[in-house]
C-alpha cells in the first residue's frame, strides 16, 4: 500500500473496530484495526490480527502483516511475508512497491529496483515507485509507450554561432529545408529605404561584399585608434596573469582542502554511525543471552556507544541492564547508584522508550515497590507501549506480589513480542521468569519444563541451572542430580562469569542437600556460607526458613522469615508462608495477624488465598462461625475455588453438619480434578468414601475409593485398604478382600494399616 493511501486513512476507534471484528472476523474490518493498532503502538495485538486476516482475505493480510513487520523493523519478514502474497498474486502491484521500500530499508538496491519496475510496470500510475527508480538512475519507458515503425528518433543540428548580418536575419526567419542539398546564396537584394523597424538592428563590424550600403544612413564614425603598447604595459600585463594565476592556485588549494574536509567527515559521520550500530547489535545479542556474562558485555558496548553519541536511548539502555545487574546479580550501592544517574540522565534527555519505563519499574521492584512498577507499566501500555523488556518488568512485578496469572499472561505477550512467534527465535529470559512463577506456585514439573526450555535457547543459562536445581533438591531421589548441576554452576566462578547472587544460590541449594542427607554440620556451613555471600537476598532466607521449618526449629524458621519479609516487606507469598508455618504450630493468633499483612499487599481479586488460610486459622482455633465467613469471602471471589470448598467442608464437618460438609467436598473434589491436583484428589475421594461409608451410601463409597486408588495407587494406597475393609464388612468374596489388602501392602508395605490388612488376609 502506498503511503498516500496511509496518508488517506483516516484514524478510527480502536474499541469501535475491535467490537465490529469479533462481531464479524471474517470481514476486511481487520485492515482498519491493524492499522488502528499500528498507529497505537499495539504492534504485537496488530500482527495477530493480521495473521487471522490472511485466513479469509489473504490480500489484505500479507499486505497487513508487512505494514506490522515494517513497523517492527522487521523487513526481511516484511519481505517473506510478501513473497507468500505473490505466490498467490503475480500481479499485485501493492506486493511488489511494498517489497521494493523494504529492500532499500535493507540497503539492497539490486532486489529493491526489480521490484519497484514491477510495481511500476503493474500500475504506471504508482508515481512513489517512478520516482523511486528516478532516484536510484533508472531509466524508464512508460508502460505501452513502445515507438511505431518507421518513427525517426528527434535530432538537434549542431550549429556553430556567428553573429548575424542584416541578410541573415532576414533569411534566418525563413524555415529550414530538412533537404542535405547545400544552400544556394541569395540573389542580391534591390536596394531601397529602408523601412522604419522597432527594432534597432544589431550593429556589424563589415557589410558583406554582395550587399550595397543604403544611401539614407548615417556617414560611419571614425573610431580612434589607440597607441602601440610599451614594454611598460607588456610588464604589467605579466604581473596582473601571475598575480591571477597566484588566486587560481590559492582557490584551487583551498576548495581541495575543504573537498577532503568534507569527504573526510562524510567518511567519518559514516565510520562513526557503522560503529554505533555495531555496538547496538552487540548489545542487544548479549542481551538475549539474559546471562551475567551476557549484561556485561552489553554494559561495556552500550558505555562505548555512549562515547560516540551521548543519546538519551542508549543512557536508558544502560540504566536497564544496571536494574537487571543489581536486582537479578546482587549488585551493589555503586551499581544502583549508576543506574539511578542513568535513568534520570535518559529523562532529562527526553527520552520516551519503553526501555527507560523498564529499567524505572526494575529500580522499583527490586527497591520493593512493586505496585508503583506494576501501575507504571499499565500506563505505559495504554499509551501503546508493548515492548518485551515494558512486559517482562510487568510480569516479575505481579510475581513479586503473588499475582501469577496476570504475571503469565504479561510473560507470554513478552515471549510474543521478541519472538515474532519466530520458532527459531530464542528467548530464555521469558523461559525463565515462566518457571520461576510456576515454582512460586507449587508446580515443580512445569518449572522444570519451562527451564529447560531456557537452556535449550541458551545451554548456559546459569539461572535455568540454578532454578532447576532448586527443584531438584526437594526431591530426595534428585538430590545427585541436583548437586551435579550446583558443581558445574561453581565452575564457572573461576573464569569470572558467575555473579555473586548465582554463586551464593548455587551454595544455598548445595547446603540444603547436604543438610536433608544428614549431614547436618556441613550443611549449616554452607547455608552460613550462602548468607555472607548474599545477605540482601531475601529469597535465601525465605527458603533456608522453610528449611528449618521442616526441621522443626520454629525459632530459626520465624527469624529466617521475618529477615526475608524485611528485605522484601511488599512481598505477600512471605507472609502467607510465615501464616502457614505458624498454623502448623498452633500460634493461631500471630498466624491471623501475618495473613492478614499478605491479604493487604494483594489485590481483590488475589485475595482468594488469603482468606482460605484465615479459614484454616480460625477453624483450627475453634473460631467456626468465623472462619465459615471467611471461607464464604473466598468464594465471593472464585465460586469455583475447590480450596475454599475443601475448607468450607472441614468447617462443616467440624460443626457437625456432616450433609453440608459432603456437598462441600464433592465441589472441592470436582475443581481438583479438574487441575489434576493428584494430592488434593486422593485425600478429599478418601474422606468422602469413609462418609459415604458411614452414611450407608456403599456404592458411592465404592466409588470414591477406587478414585483414590485410579488417581495415584502410591498416594492413594489407603483407598485399597479402605474398599477391602468395604467388601469384607459386607461379606464380599474373600478374594476380593485378598486381592485389595495385597494391594496396599505392595504400595505401602509400611503404612498405618500394615498390620490390620496382614490380619485381614487371613
Amino acid at each position: 500500500m502506498s503511503n498516500q493511501e496511509d496518508k488517506s486513512r483516516q484514524p478510527k476507534d480502536v474499541s469501535q473496530l475491535e467490537m465490529q471484528f469479533s462481531q464479524d472476523p471474517n470481514s476486511l474490518v481487520f485492515v482498519d484495526l491493524v492499522d488502528a493498532y499500528i498507529d497505537k503502538g499495539r504492534l504485537v495485538e496488530a500482527m495477530i490480527v493480521a495473521k487471522k486476516g490472511i485466513k479469509t482475505h489473504p490480500k489484505e493480510g500479507y499486505l497487513a502483516l508487512a505494514r506490522v513487520y515494517l513497523k517492527q523493523s522487521k523487513y526481511q519478514k516484511g519481505i517473506e511475508a510478501l513473497n507468500e502474497l505473490i505466490k498467490a498474486d503475480e500481479k499485485c502491484a501493492e506486493a511488489y512497491f511494498m517489497k521494493g521500500n523494504l529492500h532499500l530499508k535493507l540497503n539492497e538496491n539490486e532486489p529493491a529496483i526489480e521490484a519497484l519496475k514491477k510495481a511500476y510496470e503493474l500500475d504506471p500510475t504508482n508515481l512513489e515507485a517512478k520516482a523511486l527508480l528516478l532516484e536510484k538512475g533508472v531509466n524508464l519507458t512508460p508502460p505501452g509507450a513502445l515507438k511505431e515503425e518507421g518513427e525517426e528518433e528527434e535530432h538537434t543540428e549542431k550549429i556553430t554561432p556567428k553573429r548575424p548580418s542584416a541578410s541573415s536575419k532576414s533569411s534566418a526567419a525563413k524555415k529550414k529545408s530538412p533537404s542535405a542539398e547545400p544552400r544556394k546564396m541569395p540573389p542580391p537584394p534591390v536596394a531601397k529605404p529602408v523601412e522604419a523597424s522597432a527594432t534597432e538592428p544589431e550593429p556589424t563590424d563589415s557589410v558583406e561584399p554582395s550587399q550595397t550600403a543604403p544611401s539614407d544612413l548615417p556617414p560611419k564614425k571614425k573610431i580612434a585608434k589607440l597607441p602601440p603598447p610599451t614594454a611598460e604595459d607588456f610588464a604589467s600585463d605579466d604581473i596582473l596573469k601571475k598575480d591571477q594565476a597566484k588566486r587560481t592556485m590559492v582557490l584551487i588549494i583551498i576548495l581541495a582542502v575543504l573537498s577532503a574536509s568534507i569527504i573526510g567527515f562524510i567518511a567519518y559521520t559514516a565510520n562513526k554511525a557503522k560503529k554505533i550500530k555495531n555496538l547496538s547489535n552487540i548489545a542487544v545479542e548479549n542481551m538475549k543471552l539474559d546471562t551475567y556474562q551476557g549484561y556485561l558485555e552489553a554494559k561495556k558496548a552500550i558505555e562505548s556507544a555512549i562515547k560516540l553519541e551521548d543519546s538519551g536511548n542508549f543512557k536508558a539502555t544502560l540504566g536497564y541492564i544496571e536494574a537487571i545487574l543489581f536486582g537479578e546479580y546482587g549488585g551493589d550501592a555503586n551499581i544502583v547508584k549508576a543506574a539511578t544517574e542513568h535513568i534520570n540522565d535518559a529523562i532529562q534527555k527526553k527520552d520516551s522508550s519503553a526501555t527507560l519505563s523498564a529499567a524505572q519499574m526494575l529500580m522499583k521492584i527490586y527497591e520493593g515497590d512493586s505496585n508503583s512498577a506494576i501501575q507504571l507499566g499499565k500506563e505505559e501500555m495504554m499509551k501503546g507501549a508493548q515492548h518485551s523488556r515494558l512486559l517482562w518488568a510487568l510480569g516479575i512485578g505481579l510475581m513479586k506480589i503473588g499475582n501469577y496469572d496476570e504475571a503469565i499472561d504479561f510473560v507470554k505477550k513478552a515471549h510474543l513480542s521478541e519472538t515474532g512467534n519466530d520458532p527459531k527465535a530464542k528467548d530464555p529470559r521469558s523461559y525463565k521468569i515462566m518457571g520461576d512463577i510456576s515454582y512460586k506456585q507449587g508446580y515443580l514439573n512445569q518449572a522444570i519444563g519451562q527451564y529447560q526450555l531456557a537452556l535449550k535457547d541458551n545451554k548456559e543459562h546459569t539461572g535455568s541451572l540454578l532454578g532447576s536445581a532448586l527443584v531438584l533438591s526437594s526431591d530426595a531421589s534428585k538430590y545427585d542430580e541436583a548437586l551435579k548441576i550446583v558443581e558445574d554452576v561453581l565452575r564457572l566462578k573461576s573464569e569470572n562469569r558467575l555473579a555473586t547472587r548465582e554463586e551464593s544460590l548455587a551454595t544455598f541449594i548445595k547446603g540444603v542437600i547436604y543438610y536433608n542427607k544428614g549431614n547436618t554440620k556441613e550443611g549449616e556451613d554452607l547455608l552460613n556460607a550462602s548468607l555472607n555471600l548474599d545477605k540482601e537476598n531475601p529469597l535465601i532466607h525465605f527458603e533456608l526458613a522453610k528449611i528449618y521449618a521442616a526441621s522443626g526449629n520454629v525459632d530459626k524458621a520465624v527469624a529466617s522469615y521475618d529477615n526475608a519479609i524485611k528485605l522484601d516487606p511488599k512481598n505477600p507469598s512471605f507472609y502467607m508462608k510465615k501464616g502457614e508455618f505458624l498454623i502448623s504450630k498452633e500460634k493461631y493468633d500471630e498466624a491471623i495477624s501475618s495473613i492478614k499483612r499478605a491479604a493487604n499487599l494483594m489485590q481483590e481479586k488475589d485475595k482468594g488465598e488469603a482468606y482460605v488460610l484465615m479459614a484454616r486459622a480460625l477453624r483450627q482455633k475453634g473460631s467456626l462461625d468465623d472462619a465459615l465467613k471467611e471461607s464464604s469471602k473466598a468464594l465471593g471471589i472464585n465460586p469455583e475455588d475447590p480450596f475454599a470448598h475443601m475448607e468450607k467442608g472441614k468447617i462443616y464437618l467440624a460443626k457437625q453438619d456432616e450433609q453440608r460438609a459432603i456437598e462441600e467436598f464433592e465441589l472441592a473434589l470436582s475443581g481438583f480434578k479438574s487441575m489434576r491436583n493428584k494430592k488434593a484428589v486422593v485425600e478429599l475421594a478418601i474422606s468422602l468414601g469413609k462418609m459415604h461409608k458411614k452414611n450407608k451410601n456403599l456404592e458411592r463409597a465404592e466409588e470414591m475409593f477406587k478414585t483414590a486408588i485410579e488417581t495415584d495407587p502410591k498416594a492413594g494406597a489407603e483407598g485399597f485398604y479402605q474398599l477391602g475393609l468395604l467388601y469384607k464388612e459386607n461379606k464380599a468374596p474373600k478374594e476380593a478382600v485378598i486381592e485389595n489388602m495385597q494391594k496396599y501392602l505392595e504400595n505401602d508395605p509400611n503404612g498405618q494399616y500394615a498390620q490390620k490388612a496382614k490380619e485381614l488376609m487371613k
